[in-house]
């Protein structure tokens, strides 16, 4: 009975881990780590360049992880169990889970990268990142792709006493600022610092998914950068 308790605990907390991991508080952490007090624009503008965007005009982040002398098999039941162990909440969708074509596909949710708070107008801006992994013998191929924004808008009318209206947008991320000089979306050139700080968040966020899988999945065993698929 001890065991199963111990055992329970020490899965808890790492699912605990992992979703604190990705909350924004912790992206923002890590944008501290990386890149310190420079400012959401500057940074921008120095990735923009780099951002990956696919025949869809869809944000995409792959990585190729080698794993020597792993099966697809093995790789496919340790994966599920990470899987099922993370992204169950009630914020992750697990989209597919196929051992016979060795493919596992999440929808995760990353709250409010962004929050504007004033008497008159509150934007909140979150992701839902779906996160690819493809298996094989020996490798796994993982996709972290964003393709909009998630902007919670509300707005307040009446003069005396004011009613907040609750408005959803999705925004495609590539014909945003700063990757198109002019927006017509989510954001337009008067609101550039929130359009540069969704992008960063954007990228950091799809960094730390490929980082993080390929940590799990090399822990024990060698890794090679080969980029071959």
């Amino acid at each position: 009975m001890k065991r199963l308790l111990t055992s329970f605990v020490f899965i808890l907390f790492i699912t605990l881990s992992y979703a604190q991991f990705f909350s924004t508080e912790n992206l923002l952490a890590k944008k501290n780590s990386l890149y310190g007090d420079t400012s959401w624009k500057k940074i921008a503008m120095q990735i923009k360049n780099d951002i990956p965007i696919n025949d869809e005009n869809d944000v995409v982040y792959t990585k190729i992880v080698d794993l020597p002398d792993m099966t697809k098999d093995n790789i496919f039941d340790f994966l599920k169990l990470w899987t099922i162990e993370n992204f169950s909440g009630h914020n992750s969708t697990i989209k597919v889970m196929d051992k016979e074509i060795g493919r596992i596909v999440i929808e995760d949710y990353v709250d409010k990268i962004v929050k504007k708070g004033e008497f008159v107008l509150s934007d909140d801006v979150s992701l839902k990142p779906l996160i690819r992994i493809d298996i094989k013998d020996n490798k796994v191929r993982i996709t972290c792709t964003n393709s909009v924004y998630y902007v919670h808008n509300i707005t307040y009318t009446g003069f005396l006493i004011p009613s907040p209206v609750a408005n959803d947008y999705q925004h495609k991320i590539s014909q945003c600022y700063p990757l198109v000089k002019e927006s017509k979306g989510a954001y337009r050139d008067t609101d550039r610092k929130s359009a540069c700080k969704a992008l960063t968040m954007v990228h950091i966020s799809s960094l730390q998914y490929l980082s993080e899988i390929e940590k799990v999945l090399t822990k024990d065993a060698g890794l090679s950068n080969d980029n071959s698929w």
